[in-house]
């Protein structure tokens, strides 16, 4: 390829990084100043695991409606590790694997609330909402690739719950805390 083409590229590249950069920019300034902001938001609960570097947070779909309701606000999560070999964990361990794949129907951006940094494109990361993964996904196959077994009792669970996905793996290893509450801001993208 010559390097005229190349350099053709490379600005492209780097236009669709900035402008991308930007529409982040925006629709999180968008977002109201919540520094003052104690006690007052709405708390959910959720279960977290951490498989193969995804975060995946697991929720009854109920919360995930309570959560949903509260876009571009401060929310607390309770969150609880899926306790190991449990069925959360097995569904979870499929949810990550199905990330890799597009059966998702949704994207949200989460900022992690810190009230001395704002959210920036560098501190807001992105999720992927995969609902209803036994309709979406062949479960047996999943199942088998995340060395557990496929079950009616499993199929219940990933059919009742909604997992939110870290899109891509983080470097390093990341443990889920027994117990923490979160507080974020999300928005759709």
């Amino acid at each position: 390829m010559s390097e005229k083409k190349q350099k053709e590229i490379a600005k492209l590249l780097a236009d669709l990084l900035i402008a991308e950069y930007r529409k982040t920019s925006e629709r999180w300034a968008r977002i109201p100043d919540l520094a003052g902001i104690h006690g007052d938001a709405p708390r959910c609960r959720a279960q977290v695991t951490s498989v193969e570097g995804r975060r995946v947070f697991m929720m009854t779909r109920p919360e995930w409606e309570r959560f949903r309701a509260h876009e571009g606000k401060l929310v607390e999560i309770d969150l609880e590790r899926s306790p190991a070999g449990s069925l959360g964990e097995a569904a979870s361990a499929i949810a990550s694997l199905t990330a890799e794949y597009s059966v998702h129907t949704e994207r949200i951006e989460v900022w992690r609330y810190h009230m001395k940094n704002p959210a920036t494109p560098e501190n807001v990361h992105d999720y992927l909402i995969l609902e209803n993964l036994s309709r979406h996904v062949n479960v047996p196959m999943f199942a088998e690739r995340a060395s557990t077994q496929d079950s009616p009792k499993l199929r219940k669970h990933l059919r009742e719950h909604v997992f939110i996905v870290k899109a891509r793996p983080d470097k390093g290893r990341w443990e889920a805390k027994a117990r923490a509450l979160e507080r974020i801001v999300f928005l759709s993208t």
